[in-house]
């Protein structure tokens, strides 16, 4: 079964060009993923769970039959109704540690009960480093400065290599996330997200990020 986002993905683009008071963006969209990297990103992210989960020689590993992969603005949700439905509604999760209980300690029933969740909806960092360095560049050279010229204070924009190893579910930082005060009026966020796009089309994990 091949991979894929469970979302409509973005047209691609063959070029991407953007000026905005002299500052210029402009190059070739890098190659996304292929299904065989993203099968094994997804295997990575289940081995990389099970050993945070403690389990082994506790259980058996259970199997899994490929899943499509979840958008981080899904996972959230996807997975707070599957803890639900397995009776774990207060948790957390930790991107060094992973699952988290309110009052104590996380019991092998209650790692084993997040890793079917985790395996049932997985999701995985679909951007290569190529697309991060655009995405950066994006940020870097025309959305902050767009964002600067309206009066907005973009707040804590990290460095390149940290933007690049932040670990999806946890999210990646991103301009209007980052602002101190976002607008209130529905009508005023949407002119600003015109004027100032949030992402460009045509790097599928990112291209679909609208900030509600």
């Amino acid at each position: 079964m091949a991979f894929r986002v469970a979302a409509a993905a973005a047209s691609v683009l063959a070029l991407s060009t953007l000026v905005l008071g002299g500052c210029s963006l402009q190059r070739d969209l890098p190659r996304a993923l292929t299904d065989a990297q993203l099968e094994a990103a997804v295997r990575a992210q289940l081995d990389r769970q099970w050993r945070l989960s403690d389990l082994q020689g506790v259980v058996v590993r259970p199997a899994f039959e490929p899943r499509p992969i979840v958008t981080e603005r899904e996972w959230g949700r996807l997975m707070t109704e599957c803890m639900d439905r397995a009776g774990i509604p207060q948790w957390g999760y930790d991107d060094g540690t992973g699952l988290f209980v309110e009052g104590g300690t996380p019991s092998a029933s209650d790692q084993l009960a997040f890793y079917w969740c985790f395996a049932e909806y997985p999701t995985v960092d679909l951007l290569t480093r190529d697309q991060l360095d655009f995405v950066y560049d994006y940020y870097a050279r025309w959305l902050i400065p767009c964002l600067e010229t309206r009066g907005f204070n973009v707040q804590n924009a990290p460095t390149r290599e940290a933007f690049a190893t932040a670990h999806p579910p946890m999210g990646r930082w991103n301009p209007y996330r980052a602002l101190e005060d976002l607008p209130s009026d529905p009508h005023a966020l949407r002119q600003l997200q015109r004027d100032c796009p949030p992402t460009l089309l045509g790097i599928p994990g990112w291209s679909e990020f609208a900030y509600r």
